[in-house]
């Protein structure tokens, strides 16, 4: 129970004046902090003191205690879920793999693999502990209702596979029903068709990542259905773009925070004026864009959602082609890890 909705009955009150205050219809800490001192007086007949020392004894009772710094570095460290990309570069980059307690963002032009990427991170958590995973599940939540059972089935398969080959498990155990079926029953995912409707699914999953014991909530993504419900330029559309933008990302940062998990997000990328806060997505360059390198084009192409978003963004990863390779940038360190496709 939340502390503020806890019940006025077992915080040690008198029966007098707790008979009060029922007789009012104030029955939670919440139903007094809301009230001042004056509305106590009036409501119930108290003095001035008296009215303070109510709210006095009412918030010792609700307000959080101190923790030391040791104390809370060591919580954090103990209960934090760690992920890790398969990518060392990254990984090191990153210190500990995905932040927990974050939002991850993971942006990019269309078939440069952020649900490829986001796939591979699902198997991390679903995969058996033998194999590396976590043998946890989690919801991926589709916007674009492009998720591909199929894909992950194939590359859940071929893990299993090669972890046969290198003797990690017996090769009689690799069957669809005792280790690939129990990998896809981890990944739990949710298809909204509308803002709204994304907005009360994000709001149900405050219970169910501690229902189900979730160890990562991965979106994709998060601009489909704004760009598709609240399109227009106007500064109606604006406004109300930033407003449920807002909203959606405090639920998943409450959600992160609370239960040290990472939330990971994929964006998807607008174009705008060349300037010096730009990065610039060139796929077609067979030379990687260099540091303060200010020639060529007069547009590039940005992170969709604005500057609300990212500042609501905790760490950015910029995906980008170059030929055969793929490069993932973490964008505040301004530095390349390569995979070969």
């Amino acid at each position: 129970m939340d502390a503020q909705t806890r019940l006025l009955r077992d915080i040690g009150l008198s029966y007098q004046t707790l008979q009060q205050l029922t007789a009012q219809n104030i029955v939670t800490c919440r139903d007094v902090l809301l009230m001042s001192s004056i509305d106590l007086m009036e409501l119930l007949n108290m003095t001035y003191l008296q009215a303070e020392g109510l709210l006095d004894h009412v918030a010792s009772h609700t307000a959080p205690s101190y923790v030391t710094a040791l104390d809370l570095h060591s919580t954090l460290h103990d209960h934090s879920v760690r992920i890790y990309t398969g990518l060392p570069g990254l990984d090191t980059a990153l210190r500990i793999g995905l932040p927990p307690g974050a939002i991850t963002e993971l942006v990019g032009p269309a078939g440069v693999g952020k649900s490829q990427f986001c796939y591979t991170l699902a198997l991390q958590v679903a995969l058996p502990r033998a194999l590396g995973g976590l043998e946890s599940t989690l919801m991926y939540i589709d916007t674009e209702t492009k998720f591909s059972s199929q894909r992950l089935l194939e590359m859940a398969s071929e893990r299993l596979a090669a972890a046969t080959d290198s003797g990690l498990i017996d090769a009689q155990q690799l069957t669809y029903e005792g280790l690939v079926e129990p990998v896809l029953n981890r990944v739990l995912v949710m298809r909204p068709t509308t803002v709204e409707h994304l907005q009360a699914q994000l709001q149900g999953l405050k219970l169910e990542v501690a229902r189900r014991d979730m160890k990562l909530i991965i979106l994709d993504s998060i601009a489909a259905l704004l760009r598709t419900d609240h399109a227009g330029v106007e500064s109606a559309a604006i406004t109300a773009r930033g407003e449920l933008l807002g909203q959606q990302a405090a639920v998943l940062k409450s959600i992160a925070e609370a239960h040290r998990i990472p939330v990971v997000v994929t964006n998807q990328v607008t174009a705008r004026p060349s300037g010096p806060t730009t990065h610039a997505f060139q796929q077609q360059q067979q030379q990687r864009p260099r540091p303060g390198d200010s020639s060529s084009s007069s547009g590039h192409v940005t992170a969709a959602l604005g500057t609300k978003w990212a500042h609501a963004v905790n760490v950015r990863l910029i995906l980008e082609r170059f030929g055969d390779k793929r490069v993932v940038k973490v964008g505040c360190y301004l530095r390349w890890y390569e995979c070969v496709t």
